[in-house]
């Protein structure tokens, strides 16, 4: 239910701006520093402003399918915690970029974009199986070629925004791997030490073995 929010006000949110209920002006982000600074708010409501369908309609049906792939895989607090971080991300990247350009026209940047692509490269690494994890790096490659080819013909700045979701995705995805992994090595550890305990007696244990179920009797305390 608390994924499914995110879509429907992004969706009630374009409806609000097509009916003027606010100044689209004063949400976008600006691709200067002191824009910034005196519309602070703007790094997080550039992402609720769309101009079009065509601008909407793919991150809707993006995010609808990302709800459907990781539904009971990955929390809503983690879903959030990443699109959020995404937005964030690919407005900085958003700003410093433009503001080295030397482009004379002031850079605006909207949409839910960043935040769109954070999640789903978190979710094709995330969800990939172990042995098919480089064909989902690969995947993603040309996810991000592609993309980078459709922005060049129009908004290459952009393009930088969406490639900093996709890298703090990955990022966070590996991150999450990493540690489950590492959990998972130290259960089968501990399962290995005890049959061994169980099948030829605690005495044939060596002390870091033997550290080990002791270490698990005070968890069990």
């Amino acid at each position: 239910m608390l994924k499914t929010l995110l879509p429907i006000g992004l969706f009630v949110a374009y409806i609000l701006l097509q009916f003027g209920a606010w100044d689209d002006a004063t949400l976008c982000l600006y691709g200067d520093w002191e824009s910034l600074r005196t519309h602070p708010w703007s790094l997080i409501t550039y992402a609720l402003v769309h101009y079009s369908p065509i601008h909407l309609s793919p991150i809707l049906i993006l995010l609808s399918v990302i709800i459907l792939l990781t539904k009971g895989k990955i929390s809503a607090g983690m879903y959030w915690l990443i699109f959020s971080c995404g937005v964030l991300s690919g407005a900085l990247t958003f700003v410093i970029i433009a503001s080295l350009s030397a482009s004379p026209t002031l850079a605006t940047l909207s949409g839910a974009s960043g935040g769109t692509t954070a999640l789903m490269s978190f979710s094709i690494i995330l969800l990939s199986r172990r042995g098919r994890r480089a064909m989902a790096i690969a995947l993603l490659a040309l996810i991000i070629m592609t993309d980078h080819l459709t922005f060049s013909l129009h908004n290459t700045l952009g393009f930088y925004s969406h490639l900093s979701g996709y890298t703090l995705g990955i990022i966070f995805a590996l991150i999450i791997i990493r540690r489950s992994d590492k959990s998972r090595k130290l259960v089968d550890c501990k399962e290995s030490v005890i049959s061994k305990a169980n099948s030829s007696g605690y005495n044939s244990l060596s002390e870091e073995e033997k550290n080990i179920i002791r270490n698990e009797e005070k968890h069990l305390d």
